[in-house]
């Protein structure tokens, strides 16, 4: 299985950045661009649901006020601020993700009414 790198910004928006294996790492220059500054890798807690491996996130976005990241928040299980770029294990984990966060924006159970 290939990882699946995406930008998730705080507007909600989201990019796909990286689904092929031969694609090699975002520099650094590249990832500080993406999320405005130096970055820290934040890694998810042993509960959480979502299959990613790490989120790429600004190590100063708290400092520096940045306004809430809702989805990256959601699936992470605690608040997290600025753009962020989160790495999943596969572009089903990333989908199974998406549909969580479109059922609960819309007030649904999770998985249960929206598909891909």
């Amino acid at each position: 299985m290939n990882q699946c790198k995406v930008i998730v910004r705080t507007n909600g928006s989201m990019e796909i950045i990286d689904h092929a294996p031969d694609n090699p790492e975002q520099s650094l220059e590249q990832q500080q661009a993406i999320v405005g500054g130096l970055i820290e890798h934040v890694y998810p807690r042993q509960n959480c649901q979502f299959k990613f491996t790490r989120i790429i996130a600004n190590e100063e976005g708290w400092l520096k006020n940045l306004p809430n990241n809702f989805v990256a928040s959601y699936w992470f299980g605690s608040a997290l601020v600025g753009d962020v770029i989160v790495i999943f294990r596969s572009f089903k984990q990333f989908s199974g993700a998406l549909v969580a966060v479109l059922n609960a924006s819309l007030g649904h159970d999770e998985y249960s009414s929206i598909t891909l």
